[in-house]
């Protein structure tokens, strides 16, 4: 099965407590939650306080082994423009913040895709990652539903896979 959240415009966890701070490690997947609630807009960022804005995501399962897969598009990356990649301070992940707290992603692939009659123009960035825990993905889904909220995308079943294996 495939879901996507789609713009009209063209998610390993160390379990750590501290205080009013629960932090949870596992391959690929990290989850510092904070717990003071307070409003705060959904971001992703890959670079410091360079905030991008999701094109497209899509959710996969693969029905063998239960593990989920997400693709994140971005049809452009603030990073790259006006160098800032280069003036701001990298996470080597994509950060994922919402209202509980951040979410540490290291991708399990990215690729970036140019386009033009030389090649070089930016077509779109594809960011791929798993999430084998059902905490995990709960707890993605509800930063994907605030994320979606905030930027007018919306949720859609774009098709069902008839394989054994919908990655």
């Amino acid at each position: 099965m495939l879901n996507s959240l789609s713009s009209n415009k063209s998610f390993n966890v160390l379990l750590v407590e501290h205080q009013d701070r629960l932090t949870r490690n596992y391959t690929g997947f990290n989850i510092y939650s904070s717990f003071n609630m307070t409003a705060q807009t959904p971001s992703i960022q890959f670079f410091e306080g360079v905030y991008e804005e999701l094109s497209n995501v899509s959710l996969r399962r693969n029905r063998n082994t239960g593990a989920r897969s997400v693709l994140m598009t971005f049809n452009s990356l603030k990073a790259l423009e006006k160098f800032n990649s280069f003036t701001k301070r990298s996470s080597n992940s994509m950060l994922l913040t919402d209202e509980e707290g951040v979410i540490t992603v290291e991708p399990s692939s990215v690729q970036f895709l140019f386009t033009g009659p030389e090649g070089d123009e930016l077509q779109r960035v594809e960011c791929k990652f798993e999430i084998e825990q059902e905490d995990h993905w709960e707890r993605f889904m509800r930063f994907m539903n605030r994320y979606a909220e905030a930027n007018d995308l919306a949720y859609s079943e774009t098709g069902k896979s008839t394989g054994s294996d919908s990655n």
